[in-house]
């Protein structure tokens, strides 16, 4: 059945497209968090090293650095304290890197973050202990912040906002056994006493106040991802500020003064104290500060003025520091863009249609200045900005925000609440008469349950809004995808059913969207079909309607040739069956007119050609070779032209298509190759140029023993259409280059030498030697009897033999087979008819009857079309009193 991706290439672009990756936000991205571990580092402010790898870190050079670290780290001789310092350095680095990396390398960047810190601290003796276990401890907060950084954007992302407050409070709950411990140790170590390990008070005090710090940082991450107003925010803010009151009176480090203080103004915004918030920006404003703190204050003052609905003044103030400095932080950016979609709402609220379209120029100039000024991170947030804005002009506020909630749950792998999320939305944009957002919706619910393998539901969702909404240009592609759901329902259970579904779709499709390319798309389907269950004239009508030009018409064009060939082989055994020579006459008749125009069909496909040959071409190619070489006058020169095309350096199968490097495709063009070379064999065969295809299998073994053993696997049988005297000679060359392989058996693999033998009992067969070819295939079944495929293969060659003897063992084995089956199962019921066929080859008529009616009043169905068709014939075969 066809697979149809390019169907599903956009389908979960809400799911997907705008938020569900951060891979566009990571690669590059200067993210201005609060810097914990500048000040969790020591004071070595004038310490080169310090500075070097602050400076990698800065512009993002972090595989540079990690490289430095670990070969200064393996270095013999090392001391103790510059281990640590390294160590330290190193979980900065990883730690910093995370931020930035895809989202499949950020969970192992955190963890060797940490795990290089913890490594350390197995070794007892290791000094700075506590700043090592700080390290641990402020990592989480770290992970925390940049997890709760992306809230801000994604306010809907339940997920998101869960997962980071999870890393929060495992941060803060670290954090806090820290500062209990650090507060005995520097007391301990100001009163003379010792702090009982290698820190003196200085350091302890440094460190206390770096985890104070981390302390009011983490709670007031944890604060903003609680809704406002709830006792959970405001006592987390409370909580932050008794933290930061303690650094922010001027004993603490002047940066962390600064900084603690800028958090403080922070807390009192989120607490909605704005007076309290608008005096400390002040104060800090009318200080010397900075650069890089400056720009946090502005952006502090600019989220302030946001949160109490002054955009324009918002706006004004990110434009006078602008002009001030005239290159700013990423953040900056961000908050532009925040302002300018504040702005153009309040415009859109106010009916200034002028305004808000002035506004929406001015942000699309703004995102696509963060892109040039900022990139990676910052650039990602202004597009997301920019996304929502788009969405609520298109959808309306109501509608883009369960948009937005919808695509958070996807993201987060919640299916069931996208599925709801996307169910409500297609509801109302159904009820407000948006038909282009409604089907969008309805098309991502249809896809969501596509991806839960829900694939009936899907359909009938996907057909339904075909129906609804026939005037969308997508609801051709949308009906088609809802067949194809009908069809993985069928091939899951192959019922009569099912089947009828999925083909009334496919025929439905091509009636109503005969005008789209669509509907030769469903052709191709629905050819597939037929051929799969042997309707293969069927099969040709609906490949010839698809177009040369149709992305499927190369490939109708190689299956119009494999539906000749399989014609004619079926013709040919028609021909065997019936019993009147009238009917064989007519068999005939019919079998050489379709073989002339099946090879005029295919010739015309081929006058078009130029080389080299693509896979399709190449297929045609050789069906067309061998139905010039299975006719009754057999033109093998002609074959033999094609044939040498095909293997022929100016031949080899080549495709534009970018998928043709798939294993897949890759493993089907190897193996026309390989039928090609045996059917060329046959060709030279015919032409008594058996030099020459002595050489040829000669060429094929100088080029590995694989290669000449899946050219000799089935070569007798792809010659049976041949005269005797060809399949004999054939039958010689086979036996010939399996001796040479034999003298290199240990050579070759368990597999290949399996693959050997049945070579040599085939080719033993075809030359008229069936003992030598049962003896092989029972020694092949002794030594592996669990093998089915030897087993099928050993009783089919006793069937061939004929004799009562070996039909009775014949039927041995399909019992044997029959056994080893769940009963009902398709391979039950396979092997089933063939112990039935071997009764009637047995003259055992009443015990093939009585088989075949227990099995139809146990199994009905019969397994399906295929098994059910196989039954019938013998049914027939009964009633007529003749045996096949």
């Amino acid at each position: 059945m066809a697979a149809l991706p390019y169907l599903l290439r956009s389908r979960f672009a809400h799911g997907t497209s705008r938020y569900g990756t951060w891979s566009r936000l990571v690669l590059r991205a200067v993210a201005a968090l609060v810097l914990l571990p500048t000040l969790l580092r020591a004071d070595n402010g004038d310490d080169p090293d310090a500075r070097f790898y602050s400076e990698l870190r800065r512009r993002g050079l972090f595989s540079l650095a990690e490289g430095e670290l670990l070969e200064r780290l393996t270095r013999p001789r090392i001391g103790a304290n510059d281990r640590v310092e390294l160590t330290l350095e190193l979980s900065r680095t990883f730690s910093e890197h995370a931020r930035f990396a895809a989202p499949d390398e950020q969970r192992e960047l955190w963890e060797r973050a940490d795990g290089v810190v913890a490594e350390l601290l197995k070794n007892a003796s290791v000094p700075r202990r506590r700043e090592l276990e700080v390290q641990r401890a402020v990592l989480w907060i770290h992970r925390g912040e940049f997890l709760a950084s992306l809230i801000e954007s994604f306010p809907h992302d339940a997920h998101g906002r869960d997962k980071a407050r999870g890393v929060l409070e495992r941060g803060l709950d670290l954090l806090k056994a820290q500062e209990e411990q650090l507060k005995i140790e520097h007391r301990k170590a100001a009163a003379g006493a010792g702090s009982g390990n290698d820190t003196d008070a200085a350091e302890l005090r440094r460190l206390l106040d770096a985890v104070r710090f981390a302390l009011g940082v983490g709670l007031i991450e944890l604060a903003e991802l609680a809704p406002k107003g709830t006792a959970d925010r405001q006592g987390s803010l409370l909580d932050a500020e008794a933290w930061l009151k303690q650094l922010a009176g001027g004993a603490a480090a002047a940066e962390l003064v600064l900084q603690s203080r800028l958090l403080l103004a922070r807390a009192a915004r989120l607490r909605g104290d704005f007076p309290l918030a608008d005096r400390l920006l002040g104060q800090l404003e009318g200080e010397q500060v900075p650069r890089e703190l400056a720009d946090r204050v502005v952006a502090e003052r600019v989220r302030l003025l946001l949160d109490q609905g002054q955009a324009p003044d918002a706006a004004s103030r990110l434009s006078a520091h602008r002009r001030r400095y005239r290159f700013v932080a990423g953040e900056l950016h961000f908050l532009d863009v925040r302002a300018l979609a504040a702005n153009w709402k309040l415009a859109v609220s106010r009916g200034e249609a002028a305004l808000a379209t002035d506004l929406l120029a001015a942000l699309d100039a703004s995102v696509e200045r963060a892109a040039a000024e900022a990139g990676g991170y910052w650039a990602w947030r202004c597009e997301t900005v920019r996304d929502q804005v788009r969405e609520v002009q298109e959808y309306g506020p109501e509608l883009a925000a369960l948009v937005q909630t919808a695509r958070a749950a996807f993201a987060a792998g919640d299916l069931d609440g996208a599925h709801a999320g996307y169910t409500a939305a297609f509801d109302l944009a159904r009820e407000q008469n948006c038909a282009a957002a409604a089907f969008e919706f309805g098309h991502t619910r249809a896809s969501i349950e596509l991806k839960r393998g829900r694939h009936l539901k899907a359909a009938a969702d996907l057909v339904d809004l075909s129906r609804h909404y026939p005037e969308d240009p997508r609801a051709a592609e949308a009906h088609l995808l809802g067949a194809w759901c009908l069809g993985r329902v069928y091939e899951a259970s192959p019922s009569r059913e099912n089947r009828e579904a999925y083909t009334r779709a496919l025929e439905e499709h091509r009636s109503r969207f005969a005008s789209s390319d669509t509907a030769h798309e469903a052709a191709w389907m629905l050819g597939l079909l037929e051929e799969s269950r042997l309707q293969r004239t069927r099969a040709l009508e609906l490949y010839r309607t698809i177009p040369p030009a149709h992305r499927r018409g190369p490939t109708a064009q190689a299956a119009i040739g494999r539906c000749h060939v399989a014609v004619v082989e079926h013709l040919k055994h028609l021909e065997t069956q019936a019993g009147d020579a009238a009917n064989v006459q007519a068999i005939v008749e019919r079998r050489r007119e379709f073989e002339r125009e099946a090879v005029e069909e295919l010739s015309g496909f081929a006058r078009s050609w130029k080389p080299p040959l693509t896979d399709a071409q190449a297929e045609v190619a050789v069906h067309l070779a061998r139905l010039l070489m299975g006719g009754e006058a057999p033109d093998y020169a002609a074959a033999d032209s094609w044939l040498a095309q095909v293997l022929s350096g100016r031949g080899v199968p080549q495709s534009s298509d970018p998928a043709s490097s798939d294993s897949a495709v890759v493993s089907r063009r190897q193996t026309l190759l390989h039928r090609t070379t045996q059917l060329r064999i046959i060709s030279l065969a015919g032409q008594a140029k058996y030099n020459e295809a002595a050489a040829l299998i000669e060429r094929t073994t100088a080029s590995s023993p694989a290669e000449l053993l899946s050219v000799l696997d089935g070569l007798s049988r792809a010659a049976e259409g041949a005269s005797s005297t060809i399949r004999f000679r054939i039958a010689q060359l086979q036996l010939r280059a399996a001796g040479e392989l034999e003298g290199r058996r240990n050579e070759l693999s368990a597999a290949e030498r399996v693959m050997l033998d049945r070579s040599l009992a085939e080719a033993h067969t075809t030359a008229g030697q069936p003992q030598k070819a049962l003896a092989i295939y029972e020694t092949l079944v002794e030594a592996s009897p669990r093998d089915v495929g030897l087993r099928r293969e050993l009783a089919d060659q006793l069937v061939r033999c004929g004799t009562r003897e070996c039909l009775e063992k014949a039927r041995q084995h399909w019992r044997k087979l029959e056994a080893a089956e769940a009963p009902g199962s398709e391979s039950w019921l396979e092997a089933r008819y063939h112990v039935a066929r071997t009764a009637l080859l047995l003259e055992e008529r009443e015990e093939c009857r009585r088989l075949v009616t227990i099995t139809r009043l146990l199994y009905p169905d019969l397994g399906g079309e295929r098994l059910s068709g196989l039954f019938e014939e013998l049914e027939r075969e009964l009633a007529g009193g003749g045996r096949r």
